[in-house]
């Protein structure tokens, strides 16, 4: 089918299936290579699996994206209403003051957050929360998510929107139908390979 790598979503694929990082690191793009660790560390409930990351030019650059593997992972935890499964050795493998961020997801509490609006971002905010974030794109996808109101992801042009849609069925309604208005095909692939992963994680529950 036009626009799909069909290589890339097999050593996807492969990976969650044998719970195996190789495959991870035959995918050649590095965004496609993010994906594939966080979804690894995701469906085998094994966050070390982000320690593997060494597909950047620099130690620095590889450090910043193990980091945000660990965190894709916590927040993951707490969108899924698991919380108490995030564990303080996680929290310690992020900088701050992502790491506040970790333990303040970690207790529910907001008032950890203290001022930080990463941190502030993960709970109850009102839709203007987002107009003075540099991020408005990542914070207008929070919002869907807490809202639960994959409507509010109109609010972006693309390919924000279809970001915002993808993650809105893969973690927040597991919906295939939601899924499918992903109008771009590679990420649409992308992301009934991440949503039928999920699907098989629930079902272990």
């Amino acid at each position: 089918m036009q626009g799909i790598d069909e290589e890339k979503a097999k050593n996807i694929c492969l990976a969650h299936a044998k719970a195996d990082s190789s495959y991870c690191e035959k995918i050649e793009e590095d965004s496609a290579q993010h994906v594939c660790y966080y979804i690894l560390a995701v469906s085998s409930e094994n966050a070390t699996f982000c320690d593997e990351i060494d597909y950047l030019d620099t130690p620095e650059e590889n450090k910043e994206e193990k980091e945000q593997c660990y965190y894709s992972f916590m927040s993951n935890l707490y969108q899924w209403g698991k919380a108490d499964e995030i564990k303080t050795e996680y929290c310690e493998q992020l900088g701050s003051p992502d790491d506040n961020t970790c333990l303040a997801l970690k207790a529910r509490d907001v008032s950890i957050c203290g001022d930080n609006p990463n941190c502030l971002t993960h709970f109850e905010q009102p839709m203007s929360f987002c107009d003075e974030r540099p991020d408005f794109s990542s914070c207008i996808k929070d919002r869907a998510k807490i809202n639960k109101d994959v409507s509010i992801c109109e609010l972006l042009s693309q390919p924000d929107r279809d970001s915002c849609v993808g993650v809105y069925c893969t973690h927040t309604e597991l919906d295939v139908a939601i899924c499918d208005t992903i109008e771009n095909i590679e990420k649409r692939q992308e992301v009934y390979i991440e949503l039928a992963m999920n699907l098989a994680n629930l079902l272990k529950i």
